[in-house]
C-alpha cells in the first residue's frame, strides 16, 4: 500500500483524536452553558464586611472548634509549617457563627458575611470591657485554664 491509498483510508476525523474538546454544559431549556469562571470569594469576616462583629453584636456567637483537617502531628504548630513571617500557622479550627437574636432559635451563618439587619443590638465599650476583665479575672484564678497559643 501507497503512503496515498493510506492517508486515504484514514478517516477524516483520525487527525483529530489527540485533541481534548472541553465538556459542554447543557441548560435545561437544551441551551448551552458557556463556564465563565469560579465565582468570587466570599469576603473576609472583618467588622467592615460584616455587621456582627461591629459593636459586636449581642446576639452573634462565635465559636471555634476542632478542625478534622486531616494533618499528621506535628504538622501545624511551633515545630510544624511556618507563614512567610516566619511564625508558625496556627491548627486549623472550625469557625461556627450563630445568630441568637430570634427567641427559639439559632441562625446558622456559615460562611455568609451580614451586610445589614434589623436585630443589630451593638455591645457598648464598657460591655465590651466588662467582659473582657471577667474572663481575665478568671483565668488569673484558674491559670491552668488559659488557652494556650498555637
Amino acid at each position: 500500500m501507497s503512503n496515498d491509498e493510506i492517508e486515504k483510508s484514514k478517516a477524516p476525523l483520525d487527525q483529530y483524536k489527540d485533541v481534548e474538546l472541553p465538556a459542554i454544559h447543557v441548560a435545561p431549556d437544551g441551551g448551552a452553558v458557556i463556564p465563565v469562571g469560579q465565582p468570587a470569594a466570599v469576603p473576609a469576616a472583618t467588622p467592615e464586611n460584616f455587621l456582627c462583629l461591629r459593636g459586636p453584636c449581642r446576639h452573634y456567637w462565635h465559636l471555634e472548634t476542632f478542625m478534622a483537617s486531616g494533618n499528621p502531628k506535628g504538622t501545624w504548630g511551633p515545630g510544624g509549617l511556618k507563614g512567610e513571617d516566619g511564625k508558625p500557622i496556627r491548627v486549623p479550627r472550625q469557625i461556627n457563627r450563630t445568630c441568637l437574636a430570634h427567641p427559639g432559635t439559632e441562625t446558622e451563618l456559615t460562611e455568609d458575611c451580614v451586610y445589614e439587619c434589623n436585630r443589630w443590638d451593638p455591645l457598648t465599650p464598657g460591655e465590651v470591657s466588662d467582659k473582657a476583665k471577667k474572663a481575665e479575672k478568671y483565668y488569673r484564678i484558674n491559670p491552668t485554664h488559659r488557652p494556650k497559643e498555637d
